[in-house]
């Protein structure tokens, strides 16, 4: 198999390089695997990926993560990367991150401002994707929206 030097996108399809390894080991590749066992209690597919599906799953019911309210160290927190839009496959706005699901949201990465010393947005379009994520606060108003910084 030849490794490809540039990246190749078709339709569901994303390759990279050849030093790329699964997300897990579905049962014979540990040497080609991140790790053996399965996180956050969901399924790896035949082709060493985590998912919850039938695909990945099987037969097996995989419960959807969820919280309680109640409870003041349940947390689902999820991360939003401002270049997810700008991927050249699998473009990801904030709109469809399943709402009901996270109880915090940390959108990465907003930048400093060398002269003046404030947190920033990288770039304009960058701006309008924090108001977006902060606007999902409208349809679940339980949500908490935080910016990482990177230096």
């Amino acid at each position: 198999m030849q490794c490809l030097e540039a990246l190749f996108c078709a339709d569901k399809v994303c390759v990279g390089n050849c030093d790329s390894k699964a997300e897990c080991d579905p049962g014979k590749y540990c040497d080609y695997a991140e790790s053996s066992k399965c996180l956050l209690n969901v399924c790896c597919s035949k082709f060493g990926f985590y998912g919850t599906t039938e695909e990945f799953c099987d037969k097996i019911k995989v419960k959807r993560p969820s919280y309680d309210k109640d409870g003041s160290l349940n947390r689902v927190v999820g991360y939003y990367k401002g270049w997810s839009p700008s991927r050249r496959c699998n473009t990801f706005y904030p709109e469809q991150i399943p709402m009901g699901i996270y109880t915090h949201l940390n959108y990465t990465f907003a930048s400093i401002d060398l002269d003046t010393f404030e947190i920033v947005a990288a770039t304009e379009s960058e701006k309008k994707l924090m108001t977006r994520l902060t606007d999902l606060k409208k349809v679940d108003p339980d949500l908490k929206v935080f910016i990482a910084v990177s230096g």
